[in-house]
Protein backbone atom coordinates (compact mmCIF):
# COMPACT_ATOMS: atom_id res chain seq x y z
CA UNK A 1 0.00 0.00 0.00
CA UNK A 2 0.92 3.69 -0.31
CA UNK A 3 0.67 5.77 3.03
CA UNK A 4 1.17 9.51 3.20
CA UNK A 5 2.00 11.00 6.59
CA UNK A 6 0.62 14.68 7.32
CA UNK A 7 3.23 16.23 10.01
CA UNK A 8 0.98 19.72 9.62
CA UNK A 9 3.63 21.47 11.62
CA UNK A 10 7.54 22.76 10.97
CA UNK A 11 10.37 21.17 12.21
CA UNK A 12 13.47 22.65 13.42
CA UNK A 13 16.37 21.09 15.52
CA UNK A 14 14.00 17.71 16.10
CA UNK A 15 12.02 15.76 13.00
CA UNK A 16 9.38 13.82 13.66
CA UNK A 17 10.97 10.80 14.92
CA UNK A 18 7.60 8.98 16.07
CA UNK A 19 6.20 9.11 11.92
CA UNK A 20 10.02 7.97 10.89
CA UNK A 21 9.15 5.20 13.03
CA UNK A 22 6.29 4.17 11.78
CA UNK A 23 7.25 5.00 8.17
CA UNK A 24 10.21 1.97 9.11
CA UNK A 25 7.79 -0.36 10.18
CA UNK A 26 5.81 -0.14 6.95
CA UNK A 27 8.74 -0.14 4.25
CA UNK A 28 10.02 -2.86 6.05
CA UNK A 29 7.13 -5.09 4.75
CA UNK A 30 7.31 -3.72 1.61
CA UNK A 31 4.97 -0.13 2.13
CA UNK A 32 5.89 2.78 0.10
CA UNK A 33 5.31 5.98 2.45
CA UNK A 34 6.32 9.93 1.42
CA UNK A 35 5.80 13.04 4.20
CA UNK A 36 4.42 15.65 3.69
CA UNK A 37 5.09 18.65 6.16
CA UNK A 38 5.35 22.06 6.43
CA UNK A 39 8.99 22.62 5.97
CA UNK A 40 8.19 20.48 2.37
CA UNK A 41 5.53 22.57 1.07
CA UNK A 42 6.15 26.14 2.93
CA UNK A 43 8.23 27.58 0.33
CA UNK A 44 8.64 30.95 2.19
CA UNK A 45 7.36 31.63 5.66
CA UNK A 46 5.06 34.65 4.00
CA UNK A 47 2.77 31.87 2.59
CA UNK A 48 -0.21 31.11 4.45
CA UNK A 49 0.64 27.61 6.30
CA UNK A 50 -3.09 26.41 5.23
CA UNK A 51 -3.20 27.14 2.06
CA UNK A 52 0.58 25.68 1.50
CA UNK A 53 -0.44 22.38 3.55
CA UNK A 54 -3.59 21.90 1.38
CA UNK A 55 -1.45 22.59 -1.88
CA UNK A 56 0.77 20.42 -0.67
CA UNK A 57 -1.69 17.60 -0.14
CA UNK A 58 -3.56 18.03 -3.68
CA UNK A 59 -0.16 17.70 -5.41
CA UNK A 60 1.71 14.41 -3.17
CA UNK A 61 -2.48 12.97 -3.89
CA UNK A 62 -2.28 13.20 -7.29
CA UNK A 63 1.70 12.21 -7.98
CA UNK A 64 1.68 9.64 -5.10
CA UNK A 65 -1.86 8.49 -5.14
CA UNK A 66 -1.78 6.79 -1.81
CA UNK A 67 -4.51 4.46 -0.66
CA UNK A 68 -4.16 5.68 2.97
CA UNK A 69 -3.10 9.44 4.70
CA UNK A 70 -2.20 9.05 8.06
CA UNK A 71 -2.60 12.69 9.90
CA UNK A 72 -0.42 14.02 13.00
CA UNK A 73 -2.97 15.41 15.09
CA UNK A 74 -1.40 17.73 18.04
CA UNK A 75 -4.22 19.30 19.88
CA UNK A 76 -3.64 22.68 19.00
CA UNK A 77 -3.32 22.09 15.20
CA UNK A 78 -6.95 20.10 15.20
CA UNK A 79 -8.72 22.43 12.59
CA UNK A 80 -5.68 22.56 10.10
CA UNK A 81 -6.02 18.80 9.83
CA UNK A 82 -9.76 18.53 9.93
CA UNK A 83 -9.42 21.05 6.80
CA UNK A 84 -6.94 18.66 5.03
CA UNK A 85 -8.94 15.66 6.48
CA UNK A 86 -11.96 16.74 4.02
CA UNK A 87 -9.72 17.25 1.17
CA UNK A 88 -8.44 13.91 1.64
CA UNK A 89 -11.68 11.97 1.38
CA UNK A 90 -12.79 13.87 -1.48
CA UNK A 91 -10.06 12.78 -3.34
CA UNK A 92 -10.89 8.58 -2.01
CA UNK A 93 -8.26 8.26 0.59
CA UNK A 94 -8.37 6.62 3.78
CA UNK A 95 -7.96 8.59 6.49
CA UNK A 96 -6.09 7.86 10.20
CA UNK A 97 -5.95 10.12 12.84
CA UNK A 98 -2.88 9.38 15.35
CA UNK A 99 -0.76 11.02 17.61
CA UNK A 100 -1.10 13.44 21.04
CA UNK A 101 -4.91 14.12 20.83
CA UNK A 102 -6.63 11.03 19.74
CA UNK A 103 -5.16 9.16 22.69
CA UNK A 104 -6.27 11.56 25.08
CA UNK A 105 -9.89 12.75 23.23
CA UNK A 106 -10.22 9.40 21.38
CA UNK A 107 -14.06 9.92 20.98
CA UNK A 108 -13.99 13.40 20.11
CA UNK A 109 -11.24 12.46 17.16
CA UNK A 110 -13.56 9.43 15.70
CA UNK A 111 -16.63 10.84 15.33
CA UNK A 112 -14.98 13.42 13.15
CA UNK A 113 -17.51 12.70 9.38
CA UNK A 114 -13.83 13.00 7.63
CA UNK A 115 -11.63 10.41 9.92
CA UNK A 116 -12.28 6.53 9.38
CA UNK A 117 -9.96 5.12 12.33
CA UNK A 118 -8.02 6.57 15.39
CA UNK A 119 -4.92 4.99 16.22
CA UNK A 120 -4.39 5.52 20.27
CA UNK A 121 -0.95 5.32 21.40
CA UNK A 122 1.96 3.68 20.26
CA UNK A 123 1.12 3.28 16.78
CA UNK A 124 3.98 0.91 14.75
CA UNK A 125 2.37 -2.57 15.03
CA UNK A 126 -0.84 -1.36 15.04
CA UNK A 127 -0.70 0.65 11.89
CA UNK A 128 1.09 -2.20 10.39
CA UNK A 129 -1.76 -4.42 11.12
CA UNK A 130 -4.35 -2.24 10.02
CA UNK A 131 -2.52 -1.42 6.42
CA UNK A 132 -1.89 -5.05 5.62
CA UNK A 133 -5.54 -6.06 6.43
CA UNK A 134 -6.41 -3.33 4.48
CA UNK A 135 -4.35 -4.70 1.36
CA UNK A 136 -5.56 -7.96 1.76
CA UNK A 137 -9.02 -7.17 2.38
CA UNK A 138 -9.17 -8.75 5.82
CA UNK A 139 -11.40 -6.95 8.63
CA UNK A 140 -9.91 -4.15 10.27
CA UNK A 141 -12.64 -3.82 12.94
CA UNK A 142 -10.52 -5.78 15.50
CA UNK A 143 -7.07 -4.18 15.61
CA UNK A 144 -5.47 -3.35 18.95
CA UNK A 145 -5.21 0.78 19.44
CA UNK A 146 -7.45 1.42 16.71
CA UNK A 147 -10.84 2.94 16.77
CA UNK A 148 -12.76 2.47 13.53
CA UNK A 149 -15.70 3.19 11.66
CA UNK A 150 -17.73 1.30 9.24
CA UNK A 151 -21.51 0.94 8.54
CA UNK A 152 -22.36 -0.73 11.81
CA UNK A 153 -20.82 1.80 13.69
CA UNK A 154 -17.82 2.82 15.68
CA UNK A 155 -15.26 -0.05 16.59
CA UNK A 156 -13.34 0.80 20.43
CA UNK A 157 -10.62 -1.67 20.35
CA UNK A 158 -8.11 -2.29 23.71
CA UNK A 159 -4.42 -1.22 24.05
CA UNK A 160 -1.96 -3.58 23.23
CA UNK A 161 1.06 -3.75 25.28
CA UNK A 162 4.09 -1.46 24.57
CA UNK A 163 6.92 -2.22 22.60
CA UNK A 164 8.92 -3.47 25.18
CA UNK A 165 12.33 -4.49 22.90
CA UNK A 166 12.71 -1.25 21.78
CA UNK A 167 15.82 -2.47 19.63
CA UNK A 168 13.19 -4.56 17.73
CA UNK A 169 12.21 -1.84 15.79
CA UNK A 170 13.78 -0.88 12.70
CA UNK A 171 15.69 2.77 12.95
CA UNK A 172 13.81 5.38 12.09
CA UNK A 173 13.32 6.05 7.93
CA UNK A 174 14.91 9.64 7.56
CA UNK A 175 14.38 9.07 3.74
CA UNK A 176 11.27 10.45 3.36
CA UNK A 177 12.26 13.40 5.13
CA UNK A 178 12.95 16.48 2.79
CA UNK A 179 17.12 16.06 2.04
CA UNK A 180 17.80 19.64 2.12
CA UNK A 181 16.37 20.11 5.64
CA UNK A 182 19.39 17.30 6.90
CA UNK A 183 22.13 19.41 5.30
CA UNK A 184 24.60 21.07 7.57
CA UNK A 185 24.73 24.11 6.03
CA UNK A 186 20.24 24.41 6.09
CA UNK A 187 19.40 27.35 7.89
CA UNK A 188 17.21 25.00 10.24
CA UNK A 189 19.80 22.48 10.35
CA UNK A 190 20.58 22.37 14.30
CA UNK A 191 21.21 18.37 14.50
CA UNK A 192 20.04 14.84 13.73
CA UNK A 193 18.23 13.87 16.81
CA UNK A 194 17.83 10.38 17.84
CA UNK A 195 15.45 8.51 20.74
CA UNK A 196 17.45 6.23 23.19
CA UNK A 197 14.33 5.29 25.63
CA UNK A 198 10.92 5.78 25.76
CA UNK A 199 8.74 7.06 28.85
CA UNK A 200 9.21 9.11 31.65
CA UNK A 201 8.49 7.83 35.34
CA UNK A 202 7.46 11.32 36.38
CA UNK A 203 4.00 12.32 36.65
CA UNK A 204 4.20 16.41 36.12
CA UNK A 205 0.58 17.81 36.08
CA UNK A 206 1.02 19.93 32.98
CA UNK A 207 2.12 16.76 31.19
CA UNK A 208 0.13 13.53 29.93
CA UNK A 209 2.44 11.32 31.10
CA UNK A 210 0.32 10.25 33.84
CA UNK A 211 -2.59 9.63 31.20
CA UNK A 212 -0.18 7.45 29.51
CA UNK A 213 1.42 5.47 32.86
CA UNK A 214 -2.60 4.75 33.39
CA UNK A 215 -3.46 3.92 30.05
CA UNK A 216 -1.15 1.58 29.41
CA UNK A 217 -1.14 0.41 33.48
CA UNK A 218 -0.70 -3.83 32.77
CA UNK A 219 0.71 -3.54 29.34
CA UNK A 220 4.75 -3.56 30.48
CA UNK A 221 7.10 -1.44 31.54
CA UNK A 222 6.18 2.44 30.91
CA UNK A 223 10.14 3.46 30.39
CA UNK A 224 11.76 1.50 28.41
CA UNK A 225 15.81 2.06 26.95
CA UNK A 226 17.13 0.73 24.05
CA UNK A 227 20.64 -1.05 24.34
CA UNK A 228 23.56 1.45 23.60
CA UNK A 229 25.21 -0.71 21.02
CA UNK A 230 22.26 -0.10 18.60
CA UNK A 231 21.82 3.46 19.38
CA UNK A 232 25.72 4.39 18.48
CA UNK A 233 25.08 1.91 15.61
CA UNK A 234 22.50 4.23 14.69
CA UNK A 235 24.19 7.42 15.23
CA UNK A 236 27.30 6.32 13.30
CA UNK A 237 24.72 5.23 10.07
CA UNK A 238 23.42 8.77 10.22
CA UNK A 239 26.89 10.62 10.37
CA UNK A 240 28.63 8.57 8.00
CA UNK A 241 25.09 9.30 4.86
CA UNK A 242 24.26 12.99 6.22
CA UNK A 243 27.65 14.51 8.08
CA UNK A 244 25.47 16.24 10.86
CA UNK A 245 26.95 18.99 12.30
CA UNK A 246 25.29 18.05 16.17
CA UNK A 247 23.20 15.22 17.13
CA UNK A 248 20.33 16.02 19.76
CA UNK A 249 18.77 13.14 22.28
CA UNK A 250 14.93 13.93 21.94
CA UNK A 251 14.71 11.63 25.13
CA UNK A 252 12.34 13.66 27.43
CA UNK A 253 15.34 12.11 30.34
CA UNK A 254 18.22 11.56 28.95
CA UNK A 255 20.05 10.93 32.15
CA UNK A 256 17.29 9.01 33.63
CA UNK A 257 19.36 5.38 34.05
CA UNK A 258 22.81 7.00 35.64
CA UNK A 259 24.71 3.80 35.06
CA UNK A 260 23.40 3.38 31.43
CA UNK A 261 23.96 7.22 30.90
CA UNK A 262 28.05 6.65 31.82
CA UNK A 263 28.16 3.63 29.75
CA UNK A 264 26.88 5.80 26.89
CA UNK A 265 28.71 8.43 27.24
CA UNK A 266 32.01 6.52 27.02
CA UNK A 267 30.78 4.99 23.82
CA UNK A 268 30.26 8.06 22.42
CA UNK A 269 33.01 9.73 23.44
CA UNK A 270 35.02 6.79 21.74
CA UNK A 271 33.00 5.93 18.11
CA UNK A 272 31.10 9.44 17.78
CA UNK A 273 32.18 12.59 19.83
CA UNK A 274 30.06 14.87 18.22
CA UNK A 275 28.75 17.47 20.01
CA UNK A 276 24.96 16.90 21.44
CA UNK A 277 22.29 18.45 23.25
CA UNK A 278 20.14 16.62 25.63
CA UNK A 279 17.68 17.10 28.42
CA UNK A 280 17.27 15.97 31.90
CA UNK A 281 15.91 16.95 35.21
CA UNK A 282 17.52 18.66 37.86
CA UNK A 283 17.66 15.64 40.26
CA UNK A 284 19.14 13.54 38.08
CA UNK A 285 22.21 15.52 37.95
CA UNK A 286 25.36 14.47 39.96
CA UNK A 287 29.00 15.81 39.45
CA UNK A 288 29.75 11.97 37.87
CA UNK A 289 26.88 12.85 35.31
CA UNK A 290 28.41 15.93 34.16
CA UNK A 291 31.50 14.80 33.86
CA UNK A 292 30.55 12.19 31.79
CA UNK A 293 28.45 14.47 29.77
CA UNK A 294 31.40 16.74 29.16
CA UNK A 295 33.56 14.20 28.32
CA UNK A 296 30.94 12.82 25.46
CA UNK A 297 30.92 16.22 24.20
CA UNK A 298 27.59 17.22 25.58
CA UNK A 299 27.82 21.38 24.36
CA UNK A 300 23.94 21.78 26.06
CA UNK A 301 21.38 20.41 28.58
CA UNK A 302 17.98 21.91 28.86
CA UNK A 303 16.52 21.80 32.31
CA UNK A 304 13.03 22.74 33.55
CA UNK A 305 12.80 24.97 36.03
CA UNK A 306 9.05 25.89 35.20
CA UNK A 307 8.23 28.21 38.05
CA UNK A 308 10.72 30.12 40.87
CA UNK A 309 7.82 29.65 43.41
CA UNK A 310 7.89 26.17 45.33
CA UNK A 311 4.13 26.11 45.96
CA UNK A 312 3.20 26.46 42.63
CA UNK A 313 6.27 24.04 41.38
CA UNK A 314 5.74 21.60 43.59
CA UNK A 315 2.14 21.45 44.48
CA UNK A 316 0.21 22.73 41.52
CA UNK A 317 3.17 20.77 38.93
CA UNK A 318 4.09 18.13 41.26
CA UNK A 319 7.59 18.74 40.22
CA UNK A 320 8.42 17.99 43.71
CA UNK A 321 12.28 19.47 43.55
CA UNK A 322 13.93 22.09 45.32
CA UNK A 323 15.38 25.58 44.69
CA UNK A 324 18.28 24.16 45.99
CA UNK A 325 18.12 21.21 43.64
CA UNK A 326 17.78 23.34 40.79
CA UNK A 327 20.67 25.19 41.43
CA UNK A 328 23.38 22.61 42.31
CA UNK A 329 22.54 21.08 38.67
CA UNK A 330 22.90 24.05 36.83
CA UNK A 331 26.31 25.47 38.97
CA UNK A 332 27.70 21.97 37.97
CA UNK A 333 26.78 22.61 34.61
CA UNK A 334 28.36 25.74 34.53
CA UNK A 335 31.71 24.37 36.39
CA UNK A 336 32.15 22.24 33.78
CA UNK A 337 31.72 25.05 30.92
CA UNK A 338 28.49 22.79 29.22
CA UNK A 339 26.04 25.73 27.90
CA UNK A 340 22.43 25.63 29.62
CA UNK A 341 19.18 26.18 28.94
CA UNK A 342 15.93 26.61 30.75
CA UNK A 343 12.25 25.67 30.86
CA UNK A 344 10.07 28.06 32.42
CA UNK A 345 6.14 28.38 32.35
CA UNK A 346 3.63 31.45 33.62
CA UNK A 347 -0.18 31.65 33.74
CA UNK A 348 -0.50 28.44 36.22
CA UNK A 349 -3.49 28.15 38.60
CA UNK A 350 -3.57 30.45 42.07
CA UNK A 351 -0.46 32.35 40.43
CA UNK A 352 0.62 36.20 40.93
CA UNK A 353 2.44 38.20 39.14
CA UNK A 354 4.92 38.29 42.07
CA UNK A 355 5.19 34.39 41.83
CA UNK A 356 6.28 35.13 38.07
CA UNK A 357 8.87 37.65 39.34
CA UNK A 358 10.23 34.61 41.44
CA UNK A 359 10.53 32.75 38.10
CA UNK A 360 11.99 35.55 36.75
CA UNK A 361 14.92 36.16 39.72
CA UNK A 362 15.99 32.83 39.80
CA UNK A 363 16.51 32.60 36.10
CA UNK A 364 18.42 36.11 36.62
CA UNK A 365 20.42 33.59 39.34
CA UNK A 366 21.45 31.16 37.19
CA UNK A 367 21.80 32.53 33.92
CA UNK A 368 21.20 29.90 32.04
CA UNK A 369 22.44 30.12 28.03
CA UNK A 370 19.20 29.24 26.40
CA UNK A 371 15.91 30.43 28.03
CA UNK A 372 12.14 28.88 27.28
CA UNK A 373 8.98 30.04 28.41
CA UNK A 374 5.55 29.44 27.73
CA UNK A 375 2.16 30.35 28.80
CA UNK A 376 1.28 27.00 30.23
CA UNK A 377 -1.31 25.04 27.86
CA UNK A 378 -3.62 22.64 30.01
CA UNK A 379 -4.09 20.23 27.12
CA UNK A 380 -6.60 17.35 27.71
CA UNK A 381 -5.59 14.54 29.67
CA UNK A 382 -3.45 16.55 31.65
CA UNK A 383 -4.36 16.64 36.18
CA UNK A 384 -3.98 20.63 35.52
CA UNK A 385 -6.75 20.82 33.21
CA UNK A 386 -9.03 19.82 35.38
CA UNK A 387 -7.66 22.68 38.08
CA UNK A 388 -8.80 25.44 35.21
CA UNK A 389 -12.00 23.21 34.53
CA UNK A 390 -13.06 23.38 37.92
CA UNK A 391 -12.58 27.01 38.37
CA UNK A 392 -14.19 28.02 35.43
CA UNK A 393 -10.48 29.71 34.38
CA UNK A 394 -10.46 27.82 30.94
CA UNK A 395 -11.82 30.15 28.10
CA UNK A 396 -10.88 28.86 24.65
CA UNK A 397 -9.09 25.67 23.91
CA UNK A 398 -5.23 25.79 22.52
CA UNK A 399 -5.22 26.55 18.84
CA UNK A 400 -1.86 28.21 18.32
CA UNK A 401 1.82 27.32 19.53
CA UNK A 402 3.07 27.96 23.05
CA UNK A 403 4.04 31.40 22.10
CA UNK A 404 1.21 33.00 20.77
CA UNK A 405 -1.58 31.94 22.88
CA UNK A 406 -3.40 32.13 26.48
CA UNK A 407 -5.81 29.99 26.96
CA UNK A 408 -6.61 30.65 30.38
CA UNK A 409 -8.73 33.72 31.99
CA UNK A 410 -7.14 33.90 35.92
CA UNK A 411 -8.82 36.27 38.07
CA UNK A 412 -5.56 38.04 39.13
CA UNK A 413 -3.66 38.97 35.74
CA UNK A 414 -5.09 39.36 32.56
CA UNK A 415 -4.21 37.29 29.24
CA UNK A 416 -2.72 40.44 27.54
CA UNK A 417 -0.38 40.38 30.65
CA UNK A 418 0.80 37.16 30.69
CA UNK A 419 1.74 36.90 26.86
CA UNK A 420 3.48 40.37 28.00
CA UNK A 421 5.24 38.72 30.43
CA UNK A 422 6.03 35.70 28.36
CA UNK A 423 7.55 38.10 24.82
CA UNK A 424 9.83 39.85 27.39
CA UNK A 425 10.56 37.13 29.78
CA UNK A 426 14.41 37.42 27.92
CA UNK A 427 14.77 40.84 29.12
CA UNK A 428 13.80 40.37 32.02
CA UNK A 429 16.38 37.94 33.03
CA UNK A 430 19.52 39.09 30.74
CA UNK A 431 19.38 42.73 30.79
CA UNK A 432 21.25 44.64 33.47
CA UNK A 433 19.67 46.29 36.33
CA UNK A 434 19.49 50.14 34.93
CA UNK A 435 17.88 49.33 32.02
CA UNK A 436 14.98 47.41 33.32
CA UNK A 437 12.80 50.01 33.72
CA UNK A 438 12.68 50.12 29.92
CA UNK A 439 11.47 46.51 30.28
CA UNK A 440 8.80 47.64 32.57
CA UNK A 441 7.79 50.33 30.16
CA UNK A 442 7.42 47.90 27.27
CA UNK A 443 5.62 45.50 29.92
CA UNK A 444 2.92 48.42 30.84
CA UNK A 445 2.27 48.80 26.69
CA UNK A 446 1.90 45.05 25.89
CA UNK A 447 0.05 44.52 29.46
CA UNK A 448 -2.83 47.34 27.74
CA UNK A 449 -3.07 45.85 24.05
CA UNK A 450 -6.11 43.96 23.87
CA UNK A 451 -6.34 40.55 22.51
CA UNK A 452 -9.70 40.11 20.99
CA UNK A 453 -10.92 43.39 20.83
CA UNK A 454 -11.98 44.57 17.39
CA UNK A 455 -12.88 48.16 17.60
CA UNK A 456 -9.83 49.26 19.44
CA UNK A 457 -9.91 52.65 20.26
CA UNK A 458 -7.28 54.79 18.92
CA UNK A 459 -5.22 55.33 22.24
CA UNK A 460 -5.35 51.52 22.59
CA UNK A 461 -4.33 51.85 18.92
CA UNK A 462 -0.91 53.73 19.69
CA UNK A 463 0.31 51.13 22.32
CA UNK A 464 -0.28 48.31 20.53
CA UNK A 465 2.30 50.01 17.57
CA UNK A 466 4.40 51.39 20.08
CA UNK A 467 4.46 47.68 21.92
CA UNK A 468 5.08 46.41 18.68
CA UNK A 469 7.95 49.10 17.38
CA UNK A 470 10.20 49.31 20.32
CA UNK A 471 10.48 45.88 21.99
CA UNK A 472 12.79 44.90 19.33
CA UNK A 473 14.50 47.97 19.14
CA UNK A 474 15.16 47.24 22.72
CA UNK A 475 15.72 43.81 22.36
CA UNK A 476 18.83 44.61 19.72
CA UNK A 477 19.96 47.14 21.91
CA UNK A 478 19.92 45.38 25.59
CA UNK A 479 20.43 42.42 24.94
CA UNK A 480 23.70 40.31 23.57
CA UNK A 481 23.94 38.76 20.19
CA UNK A 482 22.95 35.41 19.99
CA UNK A 483 25.54 32.66 19.09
Amino acid sequence: MRVLFVYPHRYYNEYPLGLLYLSAVLKEKGHDTRLLSLNSCQASTKDNPQTSLERGLQEQITCFVPDMIGFSVMTHAIDTCLRLARVAKERGCFVVFGGPHPTVAPEEMVAQEMVDAICIGEGEYALLELVTNLESQKDITNIQNIWIKNRTGIHRNSIRCLISDLDSLPFPDREILDLEHLHPKSMEFRGANFFTSRGCPYKCSFCWNSYLQSLYRGCGPFVRFRRVTEVINEIKGVVKKYNPAKVVFSDEMFTLKKQRLLAFCEAYAREVALPFYCQSRANAIDEEIVTALKTANCELISIGIESGNDYIRNEVLNRKMSQATIKTAFRLLKQAEIHTGSFNMIGMPFESEAMIRQTIKINRELRPDILHCTVIMPFKGTPIRRIYEENRWLETEPTDGYYNQATQRLPNISSSKLLAYQRLFDLFVYTPRWSRFVVELLLFLWGNVPLKDKKISFPRRVIRSLAYRLTPLVRKWLLPPQS
